[in-house]
């Protein structure tokens, strides 16, 4: 049996994409005989970790969730960086980058990716921009598309338009009011603080956060002015599946969300992307890879804007893409476990 190490597990992020994600992570490491899984959690580093550092001897694996880091040369990417050069010059470890977009990085974070051992990326953009570099990555969909299962959610009742939040708050607020003004319903995809341990710490977070929630809905009803980041929780969707739910049953979904429109596609519902949106370039080379560069428009265009729903070659292009992704994303965990072997 095997052990792992997962630099930026994400399921700390109170987002419904990451937890899936994660999700799925475990479930392949189980299926691959990697029994025992250590993490350094989002917005952490190992180098702070001395914990973690000692149990390094009994790991076989250090694999980095690169999704929501390795973007415009923030702190988290040059974290894992830093994370992947103790490493590489200390610990003779297969080193994995999985799941990530690569996008306006600075050249410490570029010239230093060339340490990891396999490098997946999410889409033909990532790769291409890669090979600038002279650097060389696969590309495997994001994990949101392994095994992905309508099994809970109810046969369609179209329900009517929705639109979803986006990674900046500002503009996160305009799609709210826009929700309000053409009576969307506006779909966040971030979730409730989760109580998973009883560490006292962690309860005092998790009653603090929903006493904070019960006054922003007392000044909500009576509509008091507060912030948007104040009002927005209570519009968050307690559970994935619930979230799932309200994307499926939507006639139409405008995203400015990447993972919203992973579900959309899943789910085979019509939707249409906001350009700029989001920090990188994953949702565009997402839909690049599909074919569906037509769903990409502006957010001034929304108004006034024709809907459409898919197109038959557009869902035999989606279901293409669906069918291939299990297939490439366990390829990926093989190949991985392939290096694995060969390293012990």
């Amino acid at each position: 049996m095997k052990k792992v190490l997962i630099i930026n597990d994400t399921s700390s992020e109170c987002h419904h994409g990451c937890d899936l994600v994660m999700k799925n992570i475990n479930k392949i490491l189980f299926k691959f005989n990697f029994d025992k899984i250590f993490r350094i959690f989002s917005g952490k580093t190992l180098i702070g970790n001395k914990n973690i550092i000692k149990k390094l001897k009994y790991i076989n694996l250090v694999l980095f969730n690169g999704e929501g880091t390795l973007n415009n040369s923030q702190e988290r990417a040059k974290n894992i960086i830093k994370d992947l050069i103790y490493l590489k010059k200390y610990h003779q470890l297969p080193l994995v980058l999985i799941n990530s977009t690569i996008y306006k990085n600075n050249h410490f974070i570029m010239k230093n990716l060339k340490l990891f051992d396999l490098i997946y990326v999410r889409s033909n953009l990532d790769k291409k921009y890669l090979l600038k570099y002279k650097i060389k990555s696969k590309v495997v969909p994001d994990l949101t598309f392994y095994k992905f299962s309508k099994s809970k959610i109810k046969k369609k009742n179209i329900e009517k338009n929705s639109i979803t939040d986006c990674y900046n708050d500002s503009i996160s607020e305009k799609f709210y009011e826009f929700s309000k003004k053409n009576n969307f319903k506006f779909l966040t995809i971030r979730r409730d603080l989760k109580l998973n341990s009883l560490n006292f710490l962690k309860i005092i977070s998790f009653v603090k956060y929903n006493i904070i929630k019960i006054f922003v809905l007392i000044l909500f009803k009576f509509k008091i002015k507060i912030k948007y980041n104040y009002y927005v929780k209570l519009y968050f969707t307690h559970k994935l599946n619930d979230y799932l739910k309200h994307i499926e049953k939507s006639k139409l979904l405008i995203c400015g969300r990447f993972h919203s429109m992973c579900f959309a596609l899943q789910t085979l519902t019509p939707f249409y992307f906001i350009k700029l949106a989001v920090n990188s370039h994953k949702s565009e080379g997402l839909l690049n890879d599909i074919g569906l560069k037509n769903r990409i428009i502006h957010f001034k265009e929304l108004n006034g804007k024709s809907f459409k729903d898919f197109k038959k070659n557009e869902i035999k292009l989606i279901k293409k893409y669906i069918y291939n992704s299990n297939f490439k994303i366990n390829k990926m965990f093989k190949e991985i476990s392939k290096l694995v072997e060969t390293k012990f």
